[in-house]
């Protein structure tokens, strides 16, 4: 049948079809085909653009819009201003910098300090005792920051009677939280203790705040739980140690108490963090901010590994040789004595504590063909300049004709000092030669081993049998 503009469409069954009978379709044939209908109960044109309406017939409002052609949506404005890469777009269509500017905002977070997972038991006793330390850096505390240590490990009583345990919270040698448990039962089982400590800066770098939380049970899953609190007036500027220390009501070896885990961390720290702007390479400041485009080269004796986008770069340093540039690993005293690693430095205190450092003085008492009696001062000798301060670390002594049956022995004694330097003496065993193979060898005394310049050292026979001849002694000194 004959249609006009206006005409209604309808859909029957798979097919649209012309409905002349509809005088306000949505859907309706024009000039140019079909197109939606709508009305100024739902949408209409405003200077501005297309305006909606709301089901009660309000316009909606803040979809500022500026018409760009007939017949074509409106351009959305996104607000004022010029977007860049310092720049995000806020609720409220306006350009805004995050916190801090420049591309640097400011985070808080919780920073872990210290871990430690060394096993440290205090046996029963009832003296204080040392349980942890931790060295809290100059500064971190600051005015208003929070440190929080946290021990854990196990707990046993298996004494005849209930116990208590005291724990005690430090900084800076000042006692801010000290408390006794309550009494805590005795069982056969191993328990375990929970201890929480807070130290706090009271808004000041010379106020803090102390928090003690503790939690213990001895294997009879009964807890007893004790807290305290206190304040201190130490200088967090400088660097200050915190200190734990517990004590038990008695001694017993059926009582201990052992640490296996210690945790510090500063719960409310905060930094600034930089963020790359455009720059292939960067190079980060000892303030942490970043600064503009630098190529990381690596000099002699360094490997640089780049790990690729998005991973890591690996900085080695390689190990030093009599030909390579390098890192340096430092000589024991052993391997300074030993003398074949070629990768190692030897350091003073290393060839001071090795046979290199060793200064050796041997004394011929007597002559080969004679036999030497006992009597004090059968050698003297004067200690030189160059070993004021040196200790005194081994003597042995020798004869060139030793004796079929009788020991000799010998004493090295201070004369200065008035004091003997071998708590055992030097002995020489029938038949042998030397002091070396002695059933009883020599030993220094530690109390009396040390010599000083000008010091008289005397050699003393004090035993003797009738045919050993050729008398000698041998001493070592050595820095200590």
């Amino acid at each position: 049948s004959a249609y006009t503009a206006s005409n209604g469409v309808k859909l029957v069954g798979a097919d649209f079809q012309i409905d002349t009978s509809d005088t306000n379709p949505s859907l309706e044939v024009a000039d140019g085909g079909l197109r939606a209908k709508v009305d100024d109960t739902s949408v209409q044109r405003t200077a501005g653009g297309l305006a909606i309406k709301a089901v009660d017939g309000s316009v909606l409002t803040g979809l500022p819009s500026t018409p760009s052609g007939a017949g074509k949506l409106p351009t959305v404005n996104l607000g004022t201003g010029t977007a860049d890469n310092t720049r995000f777009l806020r609720g409220d269509q306006s350009w805004a910098e995050p916190p801090g500017g420049a591309g640097v905002v400011s985070i808080n977070y919780t920073k872990a300090l210290d871990t430690d997972i060394v096993p440290v038991t205090v046996f029963g006793t009832a003296a204080e005792t040392t349980f942890h330390s931790y060295t809290v850096p100059a500064g971190t505390l600051g005015t208003d920051k929070i440190i929080r240590l946290t021990l854990a490990g196990t707990y046993r009583n298996n004494t005849n009677s209930n116990q208590v345990l005291g724990a005690r919270l430090k900084y800076g040698g000042t006692i801010l939280c000290s408390r006794i448990s309550g009494s805590i039962g005795k069982d056969a089982g191993t328990g375990s203790f929970a201890f929480v400590f807070h130290l706090a800066a009271a808004g000041a770098t010379d106020a803090q705040q102390g928090f003690l939380q503790c939690s213990i049970e001895s294997g009879a899953d009964v807890s007893v739980n004790w807290d305290d609190r206190g304040r201190s007036t130490i200088d967090s500027t400088a660097e200050q140690t915190l200190l734990i220390t517990v004590w038990h009501s008695l001694g017993h070896s059926q009582l201990t108490i052992t640490k296996l885990i210690a945790h510090a961390e500063l719960l409310n720290a905060s930094d600034t963090v930089g963020a790359p702007l455009d720059a292939s390479y960067i190079t980060i400041a000892a303030n942490g901010s970043l600064t503009a485009e630098r190529a990381l080269t690596a000099g002699e004796g360094i490997d640089l590994t780049d790990g690729g986008a998005n991973s890591t770069i690996t900085i080695d340093g390689e190990d030093a040789s009599d030909t390579n540039k390098g890192i340096v690993e430092l000589a024991t005293a052993a391997e300074t004595t030993t003398g074949t690693d070629a990768g190692r430095a030897v350091t003073p205190d290393a060839l001071a504590g090795s046979d290199y450092g060793k200064r050796i003085v041997e004394v011929k008492v007597i002559d080969d063909a004679t036999h030497l009696a006992t009597g004090d001062g059968k050698a003297i000798i004067c200690i030189p300049a160059e070993l004021n301060g040196w200790n005194l670390v081994a003597a042995h002594g020798f004869v060139t004709t030793p004796d079929a049956a009788a020991v000799a022995t010998f004493q090295v004694r201070n004369v200065t000092d008035a004091v003997d330097m071998l708590s055992t003496p030097i002995t020489i065993d029938a038949t042998e030669y030397t002091s070396y193979t002695a059933a009883a060898p020599p030993v220094i005394d530690a109390a009396h081993d040390d010599v000083a310049t000008g010091d008289l050292i005397a050699i003393d026979k004090d035993v003797a049998g009738t045919a050993e001849k050729g008398d000698g002694v041998i001493l070592v000194f050595a820095l200590p």
